[in-house]
């Protein structure tokens, strides 16, 4: 009986290992990713605002954390600036909005994110944002 409680912790000790090299591989890959798709994050969420509002808003930030394994995003010191020539133009042609926006935050989160899906098929950059300590100018 003595030859088999270490044979058991033997087999406990390999699937523990493994399981654990296979955890710093997908920690280490992600981080990788993180790193290389952060400036084409960038540049293609400042397209998509500026695409979607036809021009009217451009975005503005200081950081971006991205983390591939839970799928989630943060934004750090977000400003939402408009176009008031673009504005302008607008009220001209009779199609602009009732309202104009100037919209700071703090954090932005996105959730359910994924830049494989935005890079490859071109799907929007989120189905679920949570707006934190946003910051008011008056």
């Amino acid at each position: 009986m003595a030859e088999k409680a270490p044979r058991k912790f033997k087999i406990l000790k390999w699937i523990l290992g493994i399981l654990l090299f296979i955890s710093l591989v997908l920690v280490g890959a992600s981080w990788y990713i993180s790193v290389k798709f952060k400036p084409l994050i960038k540049q293609e969420l400042k397209e998509l605002v500026h695409t979607s509002t036809n021009g009217l808003y451009t975005i503005e930030f200081s950081t971006i954390h991205t983390n591939f394994i839970t799928g989630s995003a943060t934004i750090n010191d977000v400003a939402i600036i408009p176009d008031t020539n673009v504005y302008k133009t607008l009220i001209a042609a009779k199609k602009a909005p009732n309202n104009l926006y100037y919209i700071r935050l703090k954090r932005l989160d996105i959730k359910r994110f994924h830049p494989f899906d935005i890079y490859f098929d071109k799907r929007s950059i989120s189905s679920c944002c949570c707006l934190i300590n946003l910051i008011s100018p008056w």
